[in-house]
């Protein structure tokens, strides 16, 4: 099996390897789900954002101030899509105060997709890294299935501040859905994950199959509630050895973390995870 896709800290000198979180849920019949949409976007940018939130902030106050203040180059915006009575229909915005909370109330309402870019710009006005991109997509026939992801570049360090909540975030987003599938992992794609590139796998095949083909695993590994019964529950996953943190969630699935810290998930750690988790990851000889 190809160890490349594991989710380890990247070897790579290239420090623009991102941070990626993602979250796969499914949407209860009637709706559901809206509530935790907006909260991964405003809690998302509220914690995780740093220094590219300060100054989208100082630059939205100067220009509602009109004031001229050194404000790094930077570029906030704000994307919807929504099926319509005439079709697909995509609308874009500059960041504002108002568009924000304009947005935040659409989420509740589930739009096919859904975008918040931000980047740093240079002196040409070109977006160049720092970003960050918070993110979802519904897939399926009928939008079913509501993808979640928060890119950040460059990837969070392991001391970085923002891990703390990152990881809530993740955790407490996966306790207010049908959660299917959730990790964290170091990859420049935004709905895919690293398993489904190395298999050749394309997203939108393996999300509707992602209650029993698990999506791909690493550092942090999310279980929809029957992957995770099928492999003992909460006790039996906790008596492989295999996570230093086991929890059952409160609206069903398992959190299962490999090791205490970042840094210490590795080869040999990430193989014991795959071990664990082999009964439910999709054949390594598929092909569309």
């Amino acid at each position: 099996m190809d160890k490349s896709f594991v989710g380890q800290w990247p070897s790579s000198s290239e420090q623009w390897v991102p941070t990626l979180l993602q979250l796969t849920a499914h949407l209860k019949e009637g709706g559901g789900g809206g509530a935790a949409l907006r909260r991964w976007f405003e809690i998302g940018f509220d914690s995780l954002g740093g220094e590219l939130r300060s100054n989208v902030l100082d630059m939205a106050h100067n220009q509602a101030s009109q004031a001229v203040g050194p404000v790094k180059g930077i570029s906030a915006a704000l994307f919807s899509g929504h099926l319509g009575s005439t079709g697909y229909q995509e609308r874009r915005r500059e960041y504002s105060p108002s568009t924000w909370q304009e947005f935040l109330a659409e989420l509740e309402n589930l739009p096919r997709m859904a975008s918040l870019e931000l980047f740093a710009l240079n002196s040409n006005g070109m977006p160049v890294n720092p970003s960050m991109l918070i993110s979802s997509q519904r897939f399926g026939h009928a939008g079913e299935w509501l993808t979640l992801a928060i890119m950040i570049k460059p990837q969070l360090q392991p001391d970085d501040g923002r891990w703390p909540p990152a990881l809530d975030l993740l955790k407490r987003t996966a306790e207010t859905v049908e959660v299917s599938h959730g990790s964290i992992s170091f990859l420049d794609s935004i709905f895919s994950t690293p398993l489904e590139l190395a298999l050749h796998m394309p997203s939108e095949d393996a999300i509707p199959r992602s209650r029993k083909l698990l999506r791909g695993y690493g550092w942090i590994t999310i279980l929809g509630e029957e992957m995770g019964t099928r492999l003992g529950g909460e006790t039996g996953l906790r008596n492989t050895g295999a996570f230093a943190e086991v929890a059952h969630l409160s609206n069903g699935g398992f959190w299962l973390k490999a090791t205490s810290f970042l840094g210490a998930y590795r080869g040999p750690q990430a193989e014991k995870v795959r071990s664990v988790l082999a009964p439910l990851l999709p054949n390594a000889g598929y092909v569309k």
